[in-house]
């Protein structure tokens, strides 16, 4: 589990369309090889009982696991091939390009129209000469209709040695999603801190101490009239 720091930009290329931006916070949880979300603020205030693909705007997922899995899945029918040595985060890199069909595409969804659609992508992995551990993909998707709204999506995504507890594991800590539709250019930028692990060997410790009564006691309203302050959202 980790915080997932999500940074919109919305940068409006259509005269009379305002851009706009903001930031999401939400708890990542994955579980049996599948990410799930739930938002916990957005742009600093808390927020509860609402879904991940209720947000409004642009969105994402799969990014922290399903996409490295299903690249390197044999059933989705990528092809590989050499491409270059590169330097990454002061590594040594291979850099192998990939190819996955449409078939076993990248599904987008424009929300306006509700028009659906599956792309085939491309892209790059960045291998980390001694470890041999995957430090970075690149994706791009291609063959995108041109009577589509969206007319590119771009994704990448970053790992770091990540520790937890007395553990060390190679795990994503960036990604940013690059897409432009007819309306405007977007770029949404992820960051995830916070992580811990739960499973059969984790330790769980209460703290035997009393919660003190200062704790318990409930305490005069502090903030402005909730009456004149509060907006409909």
């Amino acid at each position: 589990m980790c915080m997932q720091t999500t940074r919109r930009k919305i940068h409006a290329r259509l005269p009379g369309y305002v851009g706009d931006g903001d930031v999401i916070r939400e708890e990542l949880a994955f579980v049996d090889h599948k990410e799930s979300y739930k938002v916990v603020m957005i742009n600093e205030r808390a927020v509860s009982n609402l879904q991940h693909n209720q947000l409004g705007g642009a969105i994402s997922n799969g990014e922290f696991g399903t996409m490295l899995a299903h690249i390197f899945d044999p059933d989705t029918g990528a092809t590989f091939g050499w491409d270059h040595w590169a330097t990454l985060r002061g590594k040594r890199m291979y850099v192998f390009s990939f190819q996955v069909p449409k078939s076993a595409g990248y599904s987008m969804l424009y929300r306006e129209g509700n028009r659906e659609y599956t792309s085939a992508y491309q892209g790059l992995v960045y291998a980390d000469h001694d470890s041999k551990t995957v430090m970075r993909i690149k994706m791009e998707c291609v063959e995108i209709p041109k009577d589509y709204p969206i007319k590119a999506v771009g994704i990448t995504l970053d790992y770091e040695p990540t520790k937890i507890g007395e553990q060390t594991y190679v795990l994503p800590f960036h990604f940013q999603l690059d897409s432009n539709d007819d309306k405007a250019i977007i770029q949404n930028e992820a960051d995830y801190k916070l992580y811990r692990k739960f499973g059969a060997e984790a330790t769980i410790t209460f703290d035997t101490d009393p919660v003190s009564e200062d704790q318990l006691k409930e305490q005069p309203d502090q903030s402005p009239d909730k009456s004149k302050t509060q907006k409909k959202q």
